[in-house]
């Protein structure tokens, strides 16, 4: 259904609470990771998002987790801001207008 695990984006950050010239965080994500923000996002629960991803509650579980250690984050919301700062989902103001 999605990409295969392939890499859709990747960047390196260096984290906010971590000094300067402290390593940086390679934080890929693939499509699905995406979607899956996108959703989370949107207010949804991880059971409606795996319903609408054809993915299992548990899987979305997992790829969130993930998602929030390769960001060196403690909560989904943490998630979302570090997302948000990255730039890795399109806004509104983002998309073309018709």
């Amino acid at each position: 259904m999605f990409g295969g695990g392939r890499p859709l984006r990747s960047q390196s950050i260096q984290l906010a609470c971590e000094p300067a010239g402290a390593p940086t965080v390679h934080a890929a994500f693939d499509v699905v990771d995406l979607r899956i923000l996108e959703l989370m996002g949107c207010g949804l629960p991880d059971s409606t998002i795996a319903r609408r991803l054809t993915l299992s509650h548990r899987t979305v579980q997992r790829r969130v987790q993930r998602m929030m250690m390769r960001t060196s984050v403690v909560s989904r919301f943490a998630l979302g801001l570090r997302v948000s700062e990255l730039g890795l989902l399109r806004t509104d103001d983002q998309l073309p207008t018709p």
